[in-house]
């Protein structure tokens, strides 16, 4: 297996960068340093200095020579843009980072190069399937991400519920169960979880007037048709049933435009498009107010790097086109983010005994109430030397009295206890409880634990694993 690509140019739009992954970890790489696609001198050093991240000296010296147009007016641009291209429309192509930009540019060109004759009057009114660039391959899984009605899924995987090609459109969501409900072209309806059925590509429909003499470009592969993903080509047939294109690369082919609907003009792409292709003449179209995950370095490289002879850049204001340009958006892979260190202090290795941990807030309070209900409720009160004395005042003036009632009520209570034993031979010989033997110590039985004596024992252990 044999991959071909440039770690400067965008990175892979779902998770990861596998490409540059393997290269850094030992896979066998050969890099071409010659650049041979630019023709001339001055083009070709700007693309070493994009390349090189030399941005604000690459777009300087792209200043300098008249190839940076401000125009702040969005639409202003944009008409500017359109007539640029129509000029010399053989071999140049518009470069774009935003979809709706590229959409209202390739609409501008159309209706020009109609004016001009270049392209016929006669149009041919078409659904195109637009490819949703919001949803993540994550998102997909999830069913509340998809729109009823609107949504079109292509299932690229041949599975028990769907075959590979096939296609439909979402009826109905369910948060709740997770689940969509769509609709195939034969009008079979299916309900399933979309986490179970992977591998699909959403689209929403949209409307397109084509002509003969129009450049498009194809939004998806057709590996019967061997046609790849964003290849450029020129209408020159059209009909309801067949529309023939002179591909770019020298082949001729036809389409059904009923079944095949990847397809919209091919006058401006987006960045990710350009990748891989090659023209004569470039024009980028850079507004600075963009997100920096629509204009930066990359894609300030892909775009320059597309032309052979010249790079024309129009933006909203030459003065910030450096500093968004130099933006940087590279990714972070989820084993690089784990394999990140917290700042490690180094004076703790010097400590006898390990830090012990604060103790939270509930832990405070499940060990301090109930040592102290415990120790109302189990600890003997130690009395003072004034209430020893008094104590022992009052049991020496009635020890005399008592003593022989104690007696008295002792003889008849032991009485009583024999009388009840001899009437009920059956029962079990139990000692009284103030029966002891000489010289034995009188058993106590302990006072069953209650709930708060088991919280201070168990409360700690709880507290400090929420604390590890």
């Amino acid at each position: 297996m044999l991959f071909v690509g440039d770690v400067r140019q965008h990175q892979a739009v779902e998770a990861g960068r596998p490409f540059e992954q393997l290269q850094q970890h030992g896979m066998t790489t050969v890099a071409l340093s010659e650049n041979v696609r630019q023709r001339n001198k001055e083009l070709k050093q700007s693309v070493h200095d994009f390349a090189a991240r030399n941005i604000r000296e690459a777009v300087d010296e792209l200043h300098s020579r008249g190839k940076v147009i401000e125009i702040a007016d969005e639409q202003e641009r944009f008409a500017a843009i359109a007539q640029d291209y129509c000029k010399d429309p053989t071999g140049t192509l518009v470069i774009s980072p935003a979809n709706r930009e590229r959409v209202q540019v390739n609409s501008l060109i159309h209706r020009q190069l109609q004016r001009e004759g270049n392209v016929s009057q006669s149009e041919y009114q078409m659904k195109v399937y637009v490819t949703r660039s919001d949803m993540t391959g994550e998102e997909r899984t999830f069913a509340n991400s998809y729109r009823p009605g609107e949504d079109i899924i292509r299932y690229n995987r041949n599975s028990n519920k769907a075959q590979v090609g096939e296609y439909a459109r979402v009826l109905a969501t369910d948060h709740e169960r997770n689940e969509i409900t769509v609709q195939f072209e034969n009008g079979r309806l299916l309900k399933y979880n979309p986490k179970r059925l992977s591998g699909v590509s959403v689209y929403y429909e949209a409307e397109r007037a084509f002509a003969e003499g129009d450049r498009v470009q194809f939004r998806a592969p057709d590996t019967q048709k061997r046609i790849v993903n964003a290849e450029l080509g020129t209408i020159t047939r059209i009909d309801p049933a067949h529309i023939r294109l002179a591909l770019d690369s020298g082949r001729e082919i036809s389409i059904d435009p009923r079944k095949f609907r990847h397809l919209d003009y091919g006058y401006a792409v987006t960045s990710y498009s350009a990748q891989g292709l090659t023209c004569d003449r470039v024009l980028v179209n850079a507004d600075t107010r963009e997100s920096v995950q629509l204009l930066n370095d990359r894609m300030a490289y892909v775009a320059i790097s597309r032309a052979r002879y010249e790079a024309l850049i129009y933006t909203d204001s030459a003065q910030n086109l450096g500093l968004s340009l130099e933006r940087s958006t590279n990714k972070e892979t989820a084993i690089e983010a784990t394999q990140q260190q917290l700042p490690f202090d180094h004076s703790l290795a010097h400590t006898s005994t390990p830090p012990q941990p604060a103790p939270t807030k509930a832990a405070e309070l499940t060990t301090a109430i109930p040592i102290e209900i415990s120790r109302a409720r189990y600890e003997v009160p130690t009395p003072s030397v004034a209430e020893r004395n008094s104590s022992e005042t009052l049991n020496r003036a009635t020890s005399k009295d008592t003593a022989l009632e104690g007696t008295l009520d002792d003889d008849r209570e032991m009485k009583k206890d024999r009388d009840k034993l001899t009437r009920d031979p059956l029962a079990p010989q139990q000692p009284l409880a103030t029966e002891h033997s000489v010289g034995q110590a009188p058993t106590h039985t302990n006072p069953a634990s209650t709930k708060p004596a088991e919280l201070e024992k168990e409360a700690p252990e709880i507290d400090l694993g929420l604390i590890l």
